[in-house]
């Protein structure tokens, strides 16, 4: 895994995101103990839509509007990104011969730039598809059950002492982050569910936050909407509605230049 990684560090082109090469942000900090929590329904074929007219995937597009809807919502509370935002996404790893899980998550995780110093909505949704795409293609080659296998010598006892110090020092107000948010994209059912006949409206989910990493945004679809859930500490980000309700707006940003490109 270690000679694949840096057989493409060595090649050319579009280079995964650095860990630690983050801007500083209010939610890059030691959590509190309290939390603000937000919801937002978007419609699935409008993304859809705007990810066909930019060459794109879903994933990207949701990545653009967590893009969007943080630095605008950074810049108003007056935070100048001196470098774009990087978000870690977590990424199922599959079961042995593809077989049926039954409990627990296998999850990896693999980062991505947000490229937050691309003003262009067109081109920056270009430079967020080769940064995931690097990202895909480093974990692949370290191979996606790596950080599965190393998690299985950690022994419990002094992970969790180490834990306790990193959180009671607030060591994570004194470093870089390694990433500056955490983002993630569930394809959920297609068709309609319901629970003895009461049919379920609307589908929400989220992360957790973690010392450094005080911004969760997960995005669910169901049937044809995507539920967007936001989890923040409320210390740093007291009003959760300050993201979702920018979201929309981000969203029908990129449909205008997917449009405009189209015409």
């Amino acid at each position: 895994g270690i000679a694949g990684a840096i057989g493409r560090l060595m090649m050319s082109g579009v280079q995964p995101a650095s860990p630690f090469d983050t801007p500083h942000t209010p939610f890059n900090r030691g959590l509190s103990g309290k939390r603000s929590f937000a919801t937002v329904r978007v419609s699935l074929s409008e993304i859809k839509a705007v990810k066909t007219a930019l060459d794109a995937t879903v994933n990207d597009i949701v990545l653009a509007v967590a893009s969007y809807a943080v630095e605008d919502y950074l810049r108003d509370q007056g935070h100048r990104l001196d470098r774009p935002l990087i978000a870690t996404i977590p990424v199922a790893v599959p079961t042995v011969d593809n077989a049926a899980r039954l409990h627990g998550n296998r999850i990896s995780n693999m980062m991505a730039s947000l490229c937050n110093d691309i003003a262009d909505p067109v081109q920056r949704v270009a430079a967020i598809h080769e940064s995931a795409e690097a990202a895909k293609d480093m974990q692949r080659r370290l191979g996606l059950d790596l950080m599965l296998e190393w998690a299985e010598y950690t022994p419990p006892g002094p992970f969790k002492l180490g834990l306790r110090m990193y959180s009671g020092l607030r060591l994570a107000d004194r470093h870089r982050a390694p990433a500056n948010l955490i983002v993630s994209n569930v394809p959920g059912p297609r068709q309609p569910l319901e629970v003895a006949g009461a049919k379920l409206k609307s589908l929400y989910s989220i992360g957790p936050i973690l010392n450094g990493l005080g911004l969760n945004i997960t995005a669910w679809s169901y049937c044809d909407h995507v539920g967007f859930t936001v989890l923040a500490d409320r210390a740093s980000i007291p009003d959760a509605h300050e993201i979702t309700d920018r979201i929309p707006l981000a969203l029908e940003k990129l449909a205008t230049a997917a449009a405009q490109r189209a015409a």
